[in-house]
């Protein structure tokens, strides 16, 4: 089922409300997220991407104030390693990265939107094009 794109500045798509994570997998040894969904896809989140994409206030930024996270910064293996996955709500995950940081709360539709998995990967890319 093709999910409609919320908005292109907040990387979201708008989930239709029976889709949700039914499973979540740490591979260590790839450095790679593995979500499940109900509908059956499954996607797949590279940890420094996840890093450098981190929605919090301090990483983003807010208020028209830049964050301390941008396509130049540099990050150690510890800081782009989740140690935790916690669940917020029925909305999202906050990862636990290994030099403690734990405040950007990674939403569902900002998690199916960013998979990095082949699939997602062409139909982004595809929609793209089409602009």
């Amino acid at each position: 089922m093709p999910l409609a794109r919320a908005s292109e500045r907040d990387n979201t798509v708008q989930l239709p409300d029976d889709i949700m994570p039914t499973s979540y997998l740490l591979d260590e040894d790839n450095r790679q997220l593995f979500i499940s969904w109900s509908d059956g896809h499954e996607s797949v989140h590279g940890y420094e991407r996840l890093r450098r994409g981190c929605p919090c206030a301090w990483c983003a930024g807010e208020g028209g104030m830049p964050g301390s996270v941008d396509e130049n910064t540099q990050f150690s293996e510890q800081q782009t390693t989740i140690y935790e996955l916690q669940v917020v709500g029925r909305y999202g995950l906050t990862p636990v990265w290994g030099d403690g940081h734990h405040t950007g709360i990674y939403t569902y539709e900002r998690l199916r939107a960013t998979c990095e998995c082949p699939e997602c990967r062409e139909i982004r890319a595809a929609g793209s094009r089409s602009r």
